[in-house]
């Protein structure tokens, strides 16, 4: 299809899986119609967010995502105390003072509260939206960083940190093999370079049952 010109894009269920089809398409391709190689990427869970990208969060009850769904929000169009509460609940005034405090959002003192407009703050960030996860919940990520490029290479979440990117993992990305040099847990990043390897690694799961007691039961029958 590549070689045909054709757009098309495939779904994979996995993020490793999309890295390994991308891999093994780029062989392919290389052998074929070299060309062709760089016209073809992946996009999965974990990859930077690019600008221009709309975050989708989910829980909006949950604090800390309802601050992130409410920071986006209010750069669409200034929110309302009262309208927004339908949707947002009885916590979303302690949200909304807790961005303001934070710099993200400012309101018109003119105007009693029940009227009271909250308003985006155009500042380092124009694009709040650019540092959020669309697909993930977790607010705190490591960095995956490229040690030749100094490049953030992609972000994964702290709770897979411990099984995806330790020191001497393989991981994937855009293809490539990283090879983990450092997890660094303080300052939340792993620093890894690319490494011409033609495996990858991944967490095994273990499950050990022991034998502790055996009892045995006798059940009398009633004639």
């Amino acid at each position: 299809m590549v070689q045909h010109g054709l757009h098309c894009i495939p779904f994979c269920r996995s993020r490793k899986l999309t890295e390994i089809v991308l891999s093994y398409t780029h062989e392919i391709l290389q052998k074929i119609a070299p060309y062709l190689v760089d016209s073809i990427c992946a996009y999965r869970a974990g990859y930077v967010v690019e600008k221009g990208q709309i975050a989708s969060v989910r829980f909006l009850h949950w604090s800390e995502v309802m601050k992130q769904h409410l920071v986006c929000a209010a750069l669409e169009h200034p929110l309302s105390l009262l309208p927004a509460e339908k949707y947002f609940g009885s916590s979303l005034s302690n949200g909304l003072m807790t961005l303001k405090n934070k710099g993200d959002l400012s309101l018109d003192p003119s105007l009693d509260s029940s009227s009271t407009i909250w308003s985006y703050i155009i500042g380092h960030e124009k694009m709040p939206s650019c540092g959020i996860s669309i697909r993930a919940i977790e607010s705190i990520r490591h960095g995956v960083i490229d040690m030749q490029w100094n490049e953030v290479l992609e972000e994964i979440e702290k709770s897979k940190a411990f099984f995806q990117i330790y020191e001497g993992a393989v991981c994937m990305h855009q293809g490539k093999t990283y090879m983990v040099k450092e997890l660094d847990i303080s300052e939340k990043i792993a620093l890894c370079y690319e490494a011409n390897l033609y495996y990858y690694t991944k967490t095994r799961y273990y499950t050990d049952n022991e034998l502790a007691k055996i009892a045995f039961f006798c059940y009398a029958a009633a004639s």
